[in-house]
């Protein structure tokens, strides 16, 4: 027999919408044990849901610390991507748009 879909509904208070990107999932990690403790998840949902939310949140610490890295480091600043070589053109094929001294021509393209 196969299993049902399982679908857990929480309402958060209208003042945490505003708050900080992690704050909602903290919220409704910390509200994971209540809903246990009144039987509207089983301790199974309850797992399931806990390591999916802290995977969320431990991905949102990650940008913001690597955020604050690259701010320490001065910024992303400039990047150059030099790219060089490739195939030579097939033969018998006509390829419009790629002469010249454009960036796929050995001509460094530069994104900001």
């Amino acid at each position: 027999m196969a299993q049902l879909p399982r679908f857990a509904t929480l309402i958060l208070p209208s003042k945490s919408l505003n708050s900080t990107p992690s704050r909602r999932p903290r919220l409704y990690l910390a509200s994971l044990p209540a809903l246990l403790g009144r039987g509207e998840l089983d301790s199974q949902t309850a797992l399931e849901l806990s390591t999916l939310v802290r995977n969320w949140l431990s991905a949102i610490y990650e940008r913001q610390e690597y955020d604050l890295r690259v701010a320490n480091a001065g910024g992303a600043g400039e990047q150059i991507i030099h790219i060089t070589g490739g195939l030579p053109p097939l033969p018998g094929s006509n390829i419009i748009g790629m002469g010249g001294d454009g960036p796929m021509n050995g001509a460094s393209a530069t994104l900001g």
